[in-house]
């Protein structure tokens, strides 16, 4: 599991470039940059929800396939691990009031967060019962969850997609590359599952382009 957390360090203030201008001048030109990069994404976001208005998940997922999704592959990494350093904060309060200390399991089907438990277990414990009452009335932080498991699904699904532009460039054949894509969007576009404790979080669908595309090149 990514320990996410530790992306929650301070960033210096305006004491640390009192007296050096050239540290100063180069934090300003930086804030300038990353200010344009800022409109520039948001703008891209506005789209990139306009896009997804009504679930339509299959739709955006062709446009990618087909290079024609509003946010590209860098945009999208982007907008992951800016979410990512949002939610990191919120599931570390969270941990922090809750006591928890093992791994909480939350798979994100239809806009509800559902908590997982082994077959043998009879209901839920009273800490994981109160996570999850206290989850389903937090709105931001339930949407806020969802919507960085679907920025990771879109960019695992870009990594495979990508992957088979490169095939195509090979001369691969169609055939196999279709059926790789196939593959790839049936296992990172399945149900995503939220892990979490005390130390850090992350999703189950992490990683799972990378799995395909190795094996695939067995």
């Amino acid at each position: 599991m990514d320990t996410t957390y530790r992306y929650l360090s301070s960033s210096p203030s305006l004491f640390n470039y009192l007296g050096d201008t050239n540290n100063a001048q180069s934090a300003l030109q930086d804030v300038v940059e990353k200010s344009k990069q800022a409109n520039a994404l948001s703008d891209a976001l506005v789209n990139f929800k306009s896009e997804l208005q009504g679930n339509q998940i299959d739709a955006f997922l062709e446009k990618m396939e087909n290079g024609d999704a509003t946010l590209n592959s860098t945009t999208l990494t982007n907008y992951l691990e800016f979410n990512r350093q949002k939610l990191a904060s919120e599931l570390n309060n969270l941990a922090a009031k809750f006591g928890i200390t093992d791994n909480k399991n939350f798979t994100i089907s239809k806009g509800k967060l559902v908590v997982e438990t082994d077959d043998n277990t009879v209901g839920l414990d009273r800490a994981t019962l109160h996570l999850q009452q206290y989850l389903e009335k937090d709105a931001n932080l339930t949407s806020l969850i969802e919507q960085t498991s679907r920025l990771s699904q879109f960019t695992e699904w870009s990594e495979a997609t990508n992957f088979a532009s490169s095939l195509k460039v090979e001369n691969a054949d169609e055939q196999t590359i279709q059926s790789f894509l196939k593959d790839a969007r049936s296992s990172v576009m399945s149900d995503n599952t939220l892990i979490f404790n005390k130390s850090g979080f992350g999703f189950s669908s992490e990683g799972k382009a990378k799995a395909l595309i190795e094996e695939f090149q067995k």
